[in-house]
């Protein structure tokens, strides 16, 4: 008996085991063909669709995260990684329509690895898996692959559909607000909300004409969309409980006429008839014709012959851009929010916070054309909205509630600040030390969408200086983005540092992301900026090519202009990047005298990629110098050019006069190059580059788009060189022939790819009249090499000048690397006479070219002194 216990043991031991990691095998990477439009940009994944189903049926009817009720299932990240979360099931269906379509299921999953990662996702027969991961450091959205069944794309970039004109016809006139002043916290309540949502015939055609099909359809973007008003709101939509009795599979015979400036009356009407005004709190209608939406009143969540009357449509309503731009855009006009973007005019509502477009869910991105951040919004609510919308539920009666039991305080920060104009700052919060928080520090200023552009010389306090970024798990901010610093200190179109006196007020949004115990917090401060300090800057190590001894001495400048007369800023902090600037996590030395110089030892470390800091010990700005550094290493990048012709007049048009018209040009790359850094560069004649759009296709077929058709709007001619390695693409300086990122498709697409053979542009223009034309193209193809180098005190011993017999142009280079020196360049005559001097204030390479005119034939002496020796040459100029 004791043998066969033991046995027994092992049996029940092994099938658990199989059973628990069996979790980790449910997602499978695909490698599709590159040349597959539907796979250019996103990664693909397969999944057994009845190993997925067996797992998740173990969480069946829990309701609940307690670690008695837990199932751990592996899902991919972003990056591809394969991370761990305790999932169960949370119907979007109210429970005798749940138990009508049993196969349809929605799921909440709490983050193991990364606490603060909330995920949301739908599984059924009839539309596959879809959701959507809220990550710290890059969102994830699931959408199903109709080109493959039983998988789904991760999707990294906006479809083309999210460039076409959309409009959000929600008029503030119909403002049902009842403000209130802010509140701190949510309410300790978990709040569930009853949504009517109808379809008109043309949506269910859209999505197969069933009734299985077009709630699976309802079941995927309500689950998508609980995601965020569940973490930024704890708020849960479920359907009704007869929400069949107004999905309508005919669009000849649904109760919706063809104009959607009648949605909204027949929609409220109809859903009174059929579902009961006692029976819903909240009603919308989607549709499948146009792209547009309309709430037809703010903040009418629960009231009777109002809240039901919205709706979205589109010409493909599902996935992301159906999701997050405009089906939760439109509910969140219901549950009381504003547009936040400034691009659109004054609304009158003191909520237009955002510049240009905005990138939050009540703003316009991809829509406002020379004014777009960026072309699809991020799945997050503003700060600003976040508060319209607390104070509207907090004065609704309708759904039902839960009490929570996450008491969870207000995060700490800094009390009102006093800051040096011109310079850098960050914004930091103390946290509570639980890892489940985010953080989203935000400018909360309206100036009545005056300023869309943010000026650094405007004056006015209410203007816009910094757009929104999603919530991170760091408390800390940085003005401007450090990836973005690193091109220059207002260099960036959308966050600038003030250069005149005015003030600023920003807000913090802490998150827990705790699913069905979600809170939100709000910590707001004033900060001033004062022409009497600043601006506040390093002015040494500005020069390309700079390479430097690790363990020798450096001594860094900066301009104090009265910053150390600031509070906590008498002491300042030296930091050191290895990553090219985007982080600096290498302290050199703590509280040194803001005095505007400092020598130090570089720290036995070798990287290409640094960058220096200086920050206030006990106040909030900083400074960085201007060029990238190497310790110990020199980074060579060997460019090569593949060029059209300079004059190549190739005409954007023809003589049929049928839109869109569509030119292409090839240019051939003779050699094997293994891609590992391509930037392309354009020079287009063009009145109106709004109606252009720019793709490129390798010799392998892979293609991406630079630019598509409505970003930017009548700027004239584009004149740049696309390029990932430089700032976002600003449609203003179109033409400026400077470096900028694609607006569109990363070129690092390319990477690892062969150059070879034939690279083609493809020009369509949709203006009749534009007559634009392609004048030259080129394709830059970067090789970046690191080398160690060895450096010597006595380099100059051996300098050498060429040619020698010159005629007063020549040469001067040493055979090597030396630590970072000053220098003396003398040329004296025969006699002893100072003839020309030269002096470098700060070198590592010496080569140095002399241009000295009228000299008489004879016989020179060169002499290079550093400051430890003198070093001499004899030259002959004839």
């Amino acid at each position: 008996m004791k043998l066969n216990f033991h046995f027994f043991i092992t049996i029940i031991f092994c099938f658990s085991f199989f059973l628990g990691t069996a979790q980790n095998n449910l997602f499978f990477k695909l490698n599709t063909s590159r040349n597959s439009k539907q796979n250019k940009k996103d990664t693909v994944y397969s999944f057994d669709y009845k190993k997925l189903s067996t797992a998740l049926n173990n969480t069946k009817g829990l309701n609940t995260l307690s670690k008695k009720e837990k199932n751990i299932i592996y899902f991919p990240n972003a990056n591809g990684t394969l991370e761990r979360f305790k999932i169960t099931e949370l119907s979007v269906m109210q429970n005798a329509m749940q138990k009508k379509y049993t196969a349809i299921k929605s799921y909440v999953g709490y983050g193991i690895d990364t606490p603060s990662n909330y995920l949301r996702f739908s599984l059924s027969p009839n539309k596959g898996f879809s959701g959507v991961l809220l990550a710290s450091d890059h969102s994830v959205f699931y959408q199903p692959n109709t080109h493959l069944k039983n998988s789904f794309s991760i999707l990294h970039s906006p479809s083309d559909e999210m460039l076409l004109p959309f409009s959000c016809k929600t008029s503030v006139k119909n403002n049902n607000l009842k403000q209130k002043g802010i509140l701190k916290k949510n309410s300790s309540q978990k709040r569930v909300f009853t949504l009517a949502l109808s379809v008109t015939g043309e949506y269910s055609s859209f999505h197969g004409n069933s009734l299985a099909d077009v709630n699976a359809a309802l079941v995927a973007s309500l689950t998508n969309i609980n995601a965020v008003f569940e973490r930024d709101f704890n708020v849960s939509f479920v359907l009704a409980e007869n929400n069949d009795a107004i999905i309508y599979l005919d669009e000849e015979t649904d109760p919706y006429s063809d104009f959607s400036s009648e949605y909204g009356e027949e929609l409220q009407q109809n859903l009174d008839e059929v579902i009961g005004d006692s029976n819903y709190d909240l009603g919308h209608l989607l549709s499948a014709v146009g792209i547009e939406g309309n709430a037809n009143c703010i903040g009418c969540i629960c009231e009777s012959g109002k809240k039901g009357s919205a709706y979205s449509s589109s010409n493909t309503p599902t996935g992301f851009y159906f999701d997050f731009s405009l089906l939760a855009h439109e509910i969140g006009h219901q549950l009381g929010a504003n547009h936040t973007w400034t691009a659109g005019g004054n609304e009158g509502t003191k909520v237009q916070v955002e510049p240009g477009s905005g990138s939050t869910i009540m703003g316009y991105s991809g829509l406002g054309k020379s004014s777009n951040i960026q072309l699809a919004n991020d799945a997050y609510f503003h700060g600003i909205s976040i508060e319209q919308i607390k104070n509207t539920l907090n004065n609704t009666s309708c759904g039902t509630t839960n009490v929570l039991n996450n008491n969870s305080n207000t995060t700490n920060t800094r009390t009102d600040l006093l800051l040096p104009i011109g310079t850098p700052f960050k914004l930091s919060a103390l946290p509570n030390n639980q890892n489940k928080q985010t953080y989203c520090w935000e400018q909360i200023n309206d100036n009545g969408a005056k300023t869309v552009y943010p000026n650094p010389d405007l004056k006015d306090p209410d203007a816009v200086l910094f757009r929104s970024y999603p919530p991170t798990t760091n408390s800390v901010r940085y003005f401007p983005n450090l990836t973005d610093l690193r091109f220059g200190l207002n260099s960036t179109q959308w966050e600038k540092i003030p250069n005149v006196s005015r003030s600023a007020n920003f807000r913090l949004t802490t998150r827990e992301n705790i699913p069905l115990e979600a809170v939100t917090t709000f910590d707001d401060i004033k900060i001033t900026f004062d022409d009497a300090y600043g601006p506040f800057k390093i002015i040494n190590f500005a020069e390309d090519n700079i390479t430097i001894a690790k363990g020798s001495s450096q001594t860094i400048k900066w301009q104090v202009n009265n910053t150390n007369k600031l509070l906590g800023a008498e002491q300042l902090n030296l930091l050191l990047s290895t990553n090219g600037g985007i982080s600096y996590d290498i302290v050199i030395a703590k509280n040194i005298p803001n005095n505007g110089a400092y020598t130090f030892n570089i720290p036995n470390i070798t990287s290409s990629e640094c960058r220096f800091m200086l920050e206030a010990s006990n106040n909030n700005f900083f400074a960085i110098n201007k060029k990238t550094i190497a310790i110990n290493v020199a980074l060579f990048s060997n460019c090569t050019n593949y060029e059209s012709e300079q004059n190549l007049d190739l005409q954007i048009f023809n003589e049929d006069q049928i839109l869109p018209f569509i030119v292409t040009h090839t240019i051939t790359v003779p050699e094997s190059i293994i891609i590992s850094d391509i930037n392309i560069g354009v020079n287009i004649a063009h009145p109106n580059i709004g109606d252009l759009k720019i793709t490129i296709k390798s010799p392998k077929g892979t293609e991406i788009t630079l630019k598509t058709r409505n970003s930017c709007s009548i700027e004239k001619n584009l004149i740049t060189v696309f390029d990932d390695e430089s700032i976002a693409f600003n449609c203003l300086k179109s033409g400026s022939n400077i470096r900028q990122k694609s607006l569109n498709d990363a070129l690092s697409t390319f990477n690892n790819e062969d150059a070879k053979g034939d690279w083609t542009i493809e020009l369509t223009d949709i203006g009749l009249e534009n007559y634009a034309v392609l004048n030259s193209w080129f394709i830059e193809l970067c090789k970046k090499e690191e080398k160690n180098v060895i450096f010597k005190d006595d380099v100059f011993k051996d300098f050498v000048v060429f040619p020698n017999p010159n005629s007063g142009n020549f040469s001067i280079k040493a055979k090597a690397l030396h630590s970072y020196k000053k220098l003396n360049i003398d040329l004296f005559n025969i006699n002893g006479q100072l003839i020309y001097s030269k002096y470098l204030p700060e070198v590592t390479f010496l080569n140095e070219n002399i241009s000295i005119l009228r000299l008489k034939p004879g016989v020179y002496f060169l002499r290079i002194t550093d400051s430890n020796n003198s070093y001499s040459k004899k030259i002959i100029i004839n």
